[in-house]
């Protein structure tokens, strides 16, 4: 009984840990670049150059890439945001044609 308890232990995997956020790996160390160039990213175009005066763009590349991704989803709800302020001067919903007083809603 001992033998056949010890055998299915070892086949039986361990219990895993409690799930979490994934671990993100870094690339082994001969792959990376030895420090991250922020002046030679996607954007970075004459005359202007790398424009950052106050100094603040991170030097960590992965803090660097969530900036810009932050920036890019903001950019776009900004968009949205005037599309939005544009079409409402133009469309009306049926029953919103006057105002409270009974006089027609300026166009």
């Amino acid at each position: 009984a001992k033998k056949t308890a010890a055998i299915a232990a070892k086949k039986m995997p361990a219990a895993k840990k409690a799930s979490g956020p994934p671990i993100i790996k870094m690339a082994p160390k001969e792959d990376r670049p030895d420090f991250f160039r922020v002046k030679e990213q996607v954007g970075v175009t004459p005359p202007l150059g790398f424009f950052d005066p106050l100094g603040i763009c991170p030097k960590d590349e992965t803090v660097f890439n969530e900036f810009r991704s932050c920036e890019i989803k903001h950019g776009r709800v900004a968009m949205l945001a005037c599309v939005g302020a544009i079409v409402q001067h133009y469309v009306r919903f049926p029953g919103f044609w006057y105002t409270n007083y009974g006089k027609p809603l300026p166009s």
